[in-house]
């Protein structure tokens, strides 16, 4: 018999995925632009937050685009997650966000 907690937690994943790829349907030419930025940075080797993406490529067209890339390219184990830091954008209030950096040995 299946743990219900294995079960809940592949049902989450699966709604988080979906979820991601709907984010992004309709926003092809940013989500282009953030993967460059994501790539761009990993490149330099330094530790970096959805504020550095925004920096690059723009405000995304919808708020749920943002975390889309960062799931897209850590599913993808391009990146991996360091810590939460507070973000620097003035309308995120000092919320904590996800610092990333290019995974050893990434795809």
């Amino acid at each position: 018999m299946s743990d219900p907690q294995d079960t809940l937690d592949r049902y989450a994943e699966s709604l988080r995925d979906s979820g991601a790829d709907a984010a992004l349907r309709f926003a092809d030419e940013w989500r282009a632009k953030a993967e460059r930025a994501i790539e761009y940075l990993i490149r330099t080797g330094t530790d970096f937050s959805s504020d550095d993406i925004r920096r690059i490529a723009g405000d995304p067209p919808t708020p749920n685009a943002l975390g889309a890339v960062f799931v897209n390219a850590s599913k993808a184990g391009r990146i991996e997650l360091v810590e939460y830091r507070r973000s620097q954008r003035l309308g995120r209030h000092a919320a904590r966000v996800g610092v990333w950096r290019g995974a050893r040995g990434g795809r």
